[in-house]
């Protein structure tokens, strides 16, 4: 758990909006986290200065660089003082409580809600060359390190989904299935950033610096949005809305490229909400609680 001293340094807010027939947050899936530099805040997607929640580390928690979020708890990855490698916090979405995990070397985060398991992506030690996946589950408190699957890639990033039964790993400029059964390896693409959507049918990545979607039914690439002529890429995390209609993305903004502008996209590549988010990150989405 967090100490004392850390504790006292980050504030916490909720104010939820309420739309007039609806739920609190509003419908499923209106909801986003934007990541900042020491800073977290849940806006709603239709109104997105209306924040929501916000978690501001003031200094405790600093670099933070990936999120993930199931339907109880949002992983935060990012470095503490005196820390050396990045750290993994647990925020409850349900009594806003605060854990860490652990501080290792951990790559990336995925995690599949509908088993409610987090997957950490690590370096396997004294193997530059290799990786493991560690399962965490999200349901027990204090929060354990389960099972590990080694695997033989120097892998970056990586999605899961279907409680691990469909695993993309990036690596070297590519991105690969894995077959945990076997722990073989195909390739699939040229890209980065790969995104599985909610039910594993389909795979969101970057491209020479514009967003495709895999169809793995018709086993189909397809590019949904190209960048602007003066950006050098769109940028992830991207991140699937919990039903799986939607993407966001981030995109640099203004003639230096310096602010990002969050893009919400339809599967289909229309862009159907886009609103600055100064230099916060975009993304992933929150499952809203019944």
């Amino acid at each position: 758990m967090l100490g004392p001293l850390a504790l006292a340094t980050i504030l916490a807010v909720s104010a939820p909006a309420t739309r007039e027939g609806g739920s609190p947050g509003g419908p499923v899936g209106s909801r986003i986290l934007l990541r900042g530099y020491d800073r977290l805040v849940i806006v709603d997607v239709a109104e997105p200065t209306q924040v929501m929640n916000e978690w501001n580390f003031a200094g405790s928690v600093r670099d933070i660089f990936a999120a993930a979020v199931s339907k109880s708890t949002l992983l935060v990855l990012g470095r503490s003082p005196g820390e050396e490698h990045p750290c993994l916090l647990a925020l409850s979405l349900v009594d806003s409580s605060i854990e860490r995990v652990e501080c290792a070397g951990i790559l990336a985060i995925s995690v599949d809600s509908l088993s409610e398991t987090a997957f950490l992506l690590e370096r396997q030690a004294g193997d530059p060359n290799a990786v493991q996946m560690v399962t965490v589950d999200l349901s027990a408190k204090p929060l354990r390190r389960g099972s590990i699957h080694p695997v033989e890639l120097a892998a970056i990033s990586f999605s899961v989904v279907n409680r691990g039964e469909r695993v993309v790993l990036e690596s070297g400029g590519f991105l690969f299935d894995l077959d945990r059964r076997t722990a073989s390896l195909s390739r699939l693409a040229e890209g980065s950033g790969p995104s599985l959507s909610p039910d594993g049918s389909k795979l969101a990545f970057l491209q020479d610096g514009d967003l495709y979607v895999y169809d793995y039914e018709n086993h189909i690439a397809r590019r949904i949005l190209n960048r602007q002529f003066w950006q050098a890429s769109l940028l992830g995390q991207i991140s699937w809305s919990p039903r799986g209609e939607l993407l966001s993305l981030s995109a640099p903004t203004g003639i230096a490229g310096k602010r990002l502008r969050c893009l919400v996209v339809s599967a289909t590549g229309k862009v159907t909400t886009s609103f600055e988010s100064g230099t916060s990150w975009c993304g992933p989405w929150i499952w809203n609680r019944p």
